[in-house]
């Protein structure tokens, strides 16, 4: 990074894009949030120059404004407005004009206002593990049928039953930032998360998502409930080990442009292990037995992403940048459950 440097983070106001702000401030940078309202993210990003602003993000002419002289754009956006990336399915047209249209918006804009001396901006775009999956089924084409640049990034049309909208969208969008970066106008970094969870630090939230659900029910003395016979696998990576993996790549972005990375624990977790620790967490904390584990069959607007084991291979990510996931499963529970409690 060029000091001083621009980092515009895209959806600050949101869980991940939040932590990651927090992470990327610091002494040097010109730290410009962007979200629906002016982000607060935190009375704690006092180092460096804070920029907040409110703007429509699906609107290419505002995008343009906020992101035409950043070094560094970090893209946290999802279309989730009832909480959860399921939502893509009841629109797919507005959900597409956030997932993969603000991704469209930045690539298009970014670096225009720059000076073409300097190297190219970085733009870092988290993406889904679940795309690790769709390699590992050697599909050839991309969801857009446009020509895959790479082939991890891809799905192929015979197996759309296999993958959420939000998947294909996320795969639409990672195509587009490899092949900006293949034609030189960005350094496009995708990093594929599997499920995140936790608080990233004092104020910090701990989001809308699965794992918080789970200990919120746990917390509210409710039997938790499986959908199957819980024997399907999960990776679960801290918040705070996202945030670290996204400041490791912003700040040595040559070794990593221009191809998918997988960020994950490597930890196969079965969903039967996860909700008896999730019990276990909160019945300590709250000094009590822990809640009853039930399975129950599928409700019919599960998909085949509910029922699919994900567990991501770090090792080429941290032979590349030296990360490692360093929370544990059982300490995040517990830290996670701290915060719940509190609220």
């Amino acid at each position: 990074m060029c000091e001083p440097s621009t980092v515009a983070v895209l959806g600050a106001g949101g869980y991940v894009g939040g932590a990651l702000a927090r992470r990327l401030h610091g002494p040097g940078v010109r730290l410009r949030l962007v979200g629906r309202r002016p982000p607060t993210v935190g009375p704690d990003l006092t180092a460096g120059e804070v920029h907040r602003h409110a703007a429509d993000v699906t609107d290419p002419r505002a995008v343009r404004d906020l992101v035409a002289d950043a070094d560094v754009v970090v893209v946290s956006v999802l279309y989730a407005p009832h909480g959860s990336w399921r939502d893509a399915d009841a629109d797919p047209v507005a959900a597409r004009r956030v997932n993969v249209g603000v991704v469209e918006s930045v690539l298009a804009a970014v670096g225009s206002a720059r000076d073409p001396a300097l190297p190219p901006p970085v733009v870092v775009v988290p993406g889904t593990a679940s795309l690790d999956h769709a390699a590992s089924l050697n599909h050839a084409a991309s969801l857009n049928h446009a020509t895959s640049l790479d082939s991890t990034a891809s799905l192929d049309h015979s197996a759309h039953g296999e993958f959420s909208r939000y998947e294909r969208h996320k795969a639409e969008a990672e195509d587009l930032l490899m092949e900006a970066t293949r034609r030189g106008g960005v350094r496009g970094i995708s990093l594929r998360l599997p499920t995140v969870y936790g608080a990233a630090g004092p104020g910090g939230t701990v989001g809308r998502g699965v794992v918080a659900g789970i200990l919120r029910t746990a917390l509210d003395d409710r039997p938790l409930t499986i959908w199957g016979d819980g024997s399907a696998e999960r990776d679960l990576v801290h918040i705070r080990d996202v945030a670290d993996a996204v400041g490791r790549a912003v700040a040595s972005p040559d070794g990593l442009a221009g191809r998918p990375w997988s960020i994950g624990t490597g930890e196969a977790v079965t969903l039967t292990r996860l909700f008896t620790l999730a019990a276990q967490a909160a019945a300590e904390r709250l000094g009590r037995t822990p809640v009853p584990v039930e399975y129950v069959e599928p409700p019919d607007g599960a998909t085949a992403t509910d029922a699919r084991s994900s567990v991501v291979d770090p090792g080429p990510f941290s032979e590349q940048t030296g990360w490692i996931a360093s929370t544990r499963l059982e300490e995040g529970l517990r830290q996670t459950c701290d915060v719940l409690a509190r609220e």
